[in-house]
């Protein structure tokens, strides 16, 4: 719930006011329509829905954003490292060709060894390069974020004051850590590490591991800390695992379900209206027999059927289906599509219109909307002609007595 603005503390008034500032109007363009095209201010007249909607609306767009311009970079600095990359990776890959060539020549091996010797300099040189610049398969370039951090750091106390969350049992750990952020920030806001023991990392995913936690110190950073916290509420919003529960949009949709004791009472004239059978077990049953007969017939047909099979990808099994071959136009279709060109006339383009409103009287039904009033000419100050003097806007709006006085030269052959 986000409190009113009487009774909000100046920090928090003040991250309210950075939170507005920070944000683009194309990022407020881009908003719902719900949201307004202007920021809803909590005051005792607005709705406690509209600006909670209105905070969370701006969080995932700007947030959203952040994460978008932190995979951009990330991918534009990932092609300037290829070459450094690829150059490494080639020169060991020459070092082991010759060493597996030497493994078939028992002759040449103690040749290929000391060469390896010699240019174990290199090699280690080449095994850095590849160790520094390796990435994991789709790398979300985490680090990228973590350095917007100074950005993320001007709202965010002000926006974990502001709202009032839920969540439901399984994003329980995300909320929790949501709010232990935020006594971070309020506690210890000069602190930028801290022991890994005081803070509960299970809401920490495997690929933000590597930057948040710092196991050879058991340290927790701040930032990336943030970041990892953030980056999983907007998942679990956009889930409504956590909602707000006075927000329309970003509340619980679960709390639009029936009670037990209405269900009860309605149960046989809801499952009439939707053909379903009332009792749940019936239902389940005939859907588990259904799809044990259609894992059945599949498995019976899987090694007759090249088309399907099961392919080790990524440590797991995945289920691979050949694309259909595409298969040519029939004779028949296009000596229809010429018959069917042949038989359209050519008209002008100019025609088309009217030839519309003929069928349909499409321009006396469309309303016609006024021309825009032409703008004022402005207003010039005429001089007149014996005047040699040139017109200038500080002569002319000036105050001074000399610029209203001022006489002008008399033209050749005045008395």
């Amino acid at each position: 719930m986000v409190r009113s603005l009487a009774t909000t503390t100046p920090s928090a008034d003040e991250a309210w006011r950075l939170i507005w500032t920070d944000v683009a109007l194309s990022d407020l363009a881009s908003l719902a329509p719900n949201a307004g095209s202007r920021p809803c201010w909590p005051t005792p007249t607005c709705s406690p829905a509209a600006p909670a909607t209105t905070v969370i609306d701006i969080f995932d767009v700007v947030f959203g954003d952040l994460q978008r311009a932190a995979t951009h970079r990330g991918q534009k600095r990932r092609t300037r490292e290829l070459r450094d990359y690829d150059r490494a990776v080639a020169e060991l890959h020459t070092r082991m060709q010759a060493l597996l060539e030497g493994l078939d020549d028992p002759a040449a091996l103690p040749g290929t060894l000391d060469g390896l010797r010699a240019d174990r300099a290199g090699i280690d040189v080449a095994m850095g390069t590849v160790a520094a610049l390796m990435r994991p398969p789709a790398d979300p370039f985490h680090e990228r974020l973590v350095a917007a951090y100074p950005q993320i750091r001007r709202f965010l106390p002000g926006l974990i004051e502001a709202l009032d969350l839920q969540a439901t049992e399984s994003a329980r750990p995300v909320l929790a850590a949501y709010h232990a952020l935020g006594d971070w920030l309020s506690d210890k806001p000069r602190t930028t590490h801290r022991p890994a023991e005081e803070l509960d990392l299970e809401v920490v995913t495997p690929s933000w591991a590597p930057h948040v936690h710092d196991r050879d110190d058991d340290t927790v950073n701040r930032a990336a800390y943030a970041c990892c916290v953030l980056d999983a509420l907007r998942t679990r919003l956009r889930r409504r695992d956590i909602y707000a529960p006075t927000s329309t949009r970003w509340g619980d949709p679960r709390a639009e379900l029936l009670t037990p004791p209405v269900w009860e009472q309605q149960r046989d004239t809801l499952c009439d209206e939707l053909a379903l059978n009332p009792d749940a077990t019936t239902v389940v049953d005939e859907l588990a027999a259904s799809l044990d007969q259609a894992w059945n017939r599949t498995a019976a047909g899987l090694a007759g059927n090249p088309d399907l099979r099961i392919e080790q990808r990524g440590g797991r099994d995945e289920i691979v289906q050949t694309p259909l071959d595409a298969q040519g136009e029939p004779a028949s279709l296009v000596r229809l599509r010429s018959a069917v060109e042949g038989l359209l006339p050519e008209v002008e383009i100019a025609d088309l219109p009217l030839e519309v409103h003929g069928w349909t009287g499409s321009s006396t039904s469309t309303p016609t909307w006024p021309a825009p009033a032409p703008a004022p000419a402005p207003a010039i100050r005429a001089w007149p002609r014996a005047s040699r003097r040139c017109w200038s806007p500080r002569a002319a709006t000036s105050g001074s007595p000399r610029s209203r006085t001022r006489t002008t030269r008399p033209s050749r052959g005045s008395g």
